[in-house]
């Protein structure tokens, strides 16, 4: 968490293997498991908002750390990226506070 009490989410995307986890798994799962997340930061951070009586956001932090550029990222995981911020905008737009690359 931040100083200031807002929740943070770290995302490793250097030691994460998207090509695995799609073959893995449907797209349903794993856009459900990102809605997941999302919904559980949302509830943390309206938790938080409530008790302190002062706006809490979710703080997303993308360690990028041994990411090839070059390489890319798998197109199927791409895709449930875009699905999974398209709803987010939607279903949690209090969520869209900073990412921190």
């Amino acid at each position: 968490e931040t100083k200031s009490g807002n929740p943070v989410y770290c995302i490793r995307a250097g030691i994460s293997n998207p090509s695995a986890m799609m073959d893995a798994h449907t797209k349903d799962e794993v856009l459900t498991f990102m809605m997941y997340r999302k919904e559980i930061g949302f509830l943390i951070a309206d938790e938080r908002t409530r008790r302190t009586r002062k706006l809490h956001k979710l703080v997303t932090v993308n360690d990028l750390n041994h990411v090839s550029l070059m390489a890319g990222t798998d197109k199927r995981f791409q895709k449930v990226l875009g699905e999974s911020s398209k709803m987010s905008e939607t279903l949690y737009p209090q969520l869209l506070d900073r990412a921190v690359l």
